[in-house]
């Protein structure tokens, strides 16, 4: 009888320190989800303040262009203005990787709230998470990938991208074509 009761000790001992380890792993995918979430955050705001500043630079030039007929200004505003949207899509590209990783985290934390519940008594889920748990990267910024020509041609928002932007780009580029003839 000694011998049941130490294996079922043992087996009580292993169990515990597998609910052990499963919870700090789930704590590391928790401070990983927070640091993606203050990625977001930084990336949508410096998004956002580039776009303010370039607009207001590019209209400050744009309108020095315009008092001194002057097409070289113009040209500078054309260039302002290319900077800052390539700025602002380069934000907007890091912002929707942080997003991915965000939800990616999320699905990982659903499937331990799903082995708290749905799937408490199902050895081959717990397995299935434990596993997912074990081979997660952890890093929001270790596991960034570069930003690539094609991430910034899908920028966001496509209004700003596709219209906005190219609108004002024309009109200086027009502008400085009548101050140079």
């Amino acid at each position: 009888m000694s011998s049941y009761e130490t294996s079922g000790d043992d087996l009580l001992a292993e169990l515990e320190e597998t609910a052990d380890r499963e919870r700090e792993l789930v704590d590391l995918v928790r401070l990983d989800y927070d640091a993606a979430l203050g990625s977001i955050s930084g990336f949508a705001s410096s998004g956002a303040q580039l776009r303010g500043i370039g607009t207001a630079a590019w209209g400050v030039v744009l309108g020095l262009a315009v008092r001194d007929e002057s097409a070289l200004l113009a040209g500078l505003a054309a260039v302002l203005l290319v900077l800052f949207a390539y700025g602002d899509a380069y934000h907007g590209a890091l912002y929707r990787r942080s997003l991915s990783r965000a939800i990616s985290l999320e699905g990982l934390l659903d499937a331990y709230v799903d082995r708290l519940g749905i799937d408490a008594e199902d050895p081959e889920a717990r397995l299935r998470l434990r596993a997912r748990l074990e081979t997660h990267r952890f890093g929001v910024h270790r596991t960034l990938k570069p930003v690539r020509t094609t991430d910034l041609l899908k920028a966001r928002p496509r209004l700003v991208f596709r219209a906005i932007y190219p609108a004002l780009l024309v009109a200086t580029v027009a502008a400085a074509l009548v101050y140079a003839l």
